[in-house]
């Protein structure tokens, strides 16, 4: 935790934070913006868009700052129509952002990006509300003082680990990662023959992108399969990869015909994908984050590892 403190201190200007902001006087709604490049078919905002829908417009007013591409995409609609207002901030320059915050005298700023592609930093550097506080994106410190807050958990933040973070920690109730209760659900999985499954096989499922996929985790996945006869690993993959891992299984004398390969699929099929396997293996050092939410929300088991930090610096990891 210490080392990815001071490598998020690091991608900070090494002059003076500037001095913080005006005084938020509250004479009506209190006014929040969330500044985001993920407002698309994307897992912040699957994550998201129902906790959006419940929010108390009565006490909050509030202003999403989009600044990623509109993909035209059912999930973009659903999302900006959940707010009252929705800037479209992609082709505005980091001083037109931290100008329209103030100008709108927004009170309380949430960056949900964190240390991850397409993150404004030189917005949060100039401290353009109040208060600012970091939530979801990026599970780890962004090493700056110009935020306020971080909001976390009890696990993705245990107790002894709150000095490592440069902002004060607010932990919710539960678990600090919503979820979508739209989404689908299936009620079976696929046909295991129809995916090159064999049907009397456990199957263990690692849908991790491949940046996750660390030299230590592969190794354990397959000693979990020598010791564990009649079981196969499902996996995420392209060309590159599985020739890689075909090579590295062969290199551990693990045959590889118990390494079983998919192509990225569509949201209901996925789902139904995750509902054939039997048991979910987490990755690390960076684990899984709107994956895990995906299997347990299925129904299929996660085998994890409980670390000092959620987080390694792996842009656009979650």
């Amino acid at each position: 935790p210490a080392l990815l403190q001071a490598c998020s201190r690091g991608f900070w200007p090494k002059t003076a934070a500037p001095a913080a902001p005006r005084v938020a006087v509250l004479d009506g709604r209190v006014r929040v913006a969330y500044l985001s490049y993920d407002f698309r078919e994307h897992a912040i905002s699957q994550l998201c868009v129902e906790l959006f829908e419940r929010h108390d417009r009565a006490a909050f007013e509030f202003f999403p700052i989009s600044t990623g591409p509109d993909d035209g995409s059912a999930m973009r609609r659903r999302v900006a129509g959940a707010f009252e207002h929705f800037i479209d901030a992609q082709a505005m320059s980091d001083t037109d952002i931290v100008k329209l915050i103030r100008d709108a005298e927004i009170d309380i700023l949430v960056t949900i990006d964190g240390h991850t592609i397409g993150m404004r930093a030189g917005v949060l550097w100039q401290r353009p509300a109040p208060i600012t506080a970091h939530y979801l994106g990026f599970p780890g410190t962004l090493g700056t003082p110009t935020i306020d807050y971080y909001i976390a958990d009890s696990i993705c933040i245990p107790s002894n680990a709150g000095r490592f973070f440069d902002e004060a920690i607010v932990r919710l109730p539960g678990s600090y990662q919503p979820s979508d209760s739209q989404r689908p659900r299936p009620t079976e999985g696929l046909a295991r023959e129809d995916l090159g499954l064999d049907r009397d096989a456990f199957v263990l499922c690692a849908f991790h992108g491949a940046l996750k996929l660390s030299k230590d985790a592969v190794e354990t996945y397959l000693e979990i399969l020598r010791r564990a006869a009649g079981s196969v690993l499902w996996m995420l993959a392209d060309d590159v990869v599985r020739r890689n891992l075909v090579a590295f299984a062969e290199a551990k004398g693990i045959d590889p015909s118990r390494l079983v390969f998919a192509s990225v699929a569509g949201r209901e099929e996925y789902f139904r994908r995750l509902a054939t396997a039997d048991l979910f293996l987490d990755a690390w050092p960076y684990g899984a984050h709107t994956t895990a939410g995906e299997a347990l929300w299925v129904g299929l088991p996660v085998l994890t590892i409980l670390g000092l930090q959620f987080s390694f610096l792996l842009a656009g990891a979650i």
